[in-house]
């Protein structure tokens, strides 16, 4: 919702919409999903090279979650779920899907919810790896 002051006179609130493929939308995207990426840097949770965190991957409207344990991935998945909450972002629980890797992860003993939906589990060559989220904005409005 935007209002906009001119000669000490406030307008009526009115809603920006951003159209998709507007030379604004990619700038504007990355300043409206900023805030999920730190707050998903500042759990310690996640994956990190050399103190770089690298638990969160994003292109465009597709995220990368990458964590050590099914419970740290929870973790942030519960963060990722919070912001959706605060700031009018959906996450596709049909288009998410989780994958681990290693020798001690069985499919059958690990599930990872995202707005109270378990995630789908999949395999690539009996190896079980993270999680792929699809962003679906609800709206994308500026605050002024």
């Amino acid at each position: 919702m935007c209002e906009m002051e001119w000669c000490l006179r406030v307008s009526k609130c009115f809603v920006v919409y951003v159209r998709v493929g507007g030379i604004l939308s990619p700038i504007l995207f990355n300043i409206y999903v900023n805030d999920l990426i730190d707050s998903l840097r500042a759990t310690s949770v996640g994956f990190s090279i050399s103190n770089v965190f690298m638990g969160c991957i994003m292109y465009a409207d597709d995220l990368i979650l990458i964590s050590p344990t099914a419970g740290g991935l929870q973790s942030i998945l519960t963060v990722c779920t919070d912001y959706g909450h605060s700031f009018d972002i959906v996450f596709n629980a049909k288009k998410c899907i989780f994958m681990c890797v290693g020798k001690l992860y069985t499919p059958a003993g690990i599930s990872v919810f995202i707005d109270n939906v378990a995630l789908t589990k999949v395999t690539f060559l009996n190896t079980w790896v993270l999680v792929s989220l699809q962003i679906e904005n609800r709206m994308l409005t500026c605050r002024i």
